[in-house]
């Protein structure tokens, strides 16, 4: 009878410690050449785009993500990953620098009533061009249930 008492006791003890080292645990819905793509990422993305009154399909949305994080990497590989002052730069700032250097430059400029700025079907078609060709150049892989 002791033993049994003190199995029981053991038993809860590990219980209740297996509890407090309990960890959230994010599902990959995508991966860019093995840096994963989270179901929150993906959440959080779609709940930003639903305040524009635009549809977009679950595919686009993981699509937007996806080509950001081509064009990160894409710049980070080209060393883009500083500020200007020398520190080290956000996501979003790494990624508009390449937007600045790689497809922006390359669009012709429009006249309007605000000064110079890319005409916006130049600016998607340099970006489409610029897409395909990272999408080529790293491995992809979708969960297929998105």
């Amino acid at each position: 009878m002791p033993i049994k008492i003190f199995a029981l006791t053991i038993a809860i003890l590990l219980f209740q410690t297996a509890g407090t080292r309990a960890e959230v645990i994010e599902r990959v819905v995508a991966s860019v050449d093995d840096a994963p793509v989270f179901l929150g990422e993906y959440l959080e993305l779609k709940k930003q785009l639903s305040g524009t009154g635009r549809v977009n399909t679950d595919r686009e949305i993981l699509d937007i993500l996806i080509d950001r994080k081509l064009m990160y990497f894409e710049a980070k590989r080209l060393r883009f990953d500083k500020s200007e002052d020398g520190k080290p730069a956000d996501q979003g700032e790494i990624v508009e620098r390449y937007l600045d250097m790689f497809v922006r430059a390359f669009v012709p400029q429009s006249v309007t009533g605000h000064g110079s700025e890319p005409a916006d079907s130049d600016f998607r078609k340099r970006l489409k061009e610029k897409i395909i060709e990272l999408r080529g150049r790293y491995e992809i892989r979708i969960d297929p249930e998105m």
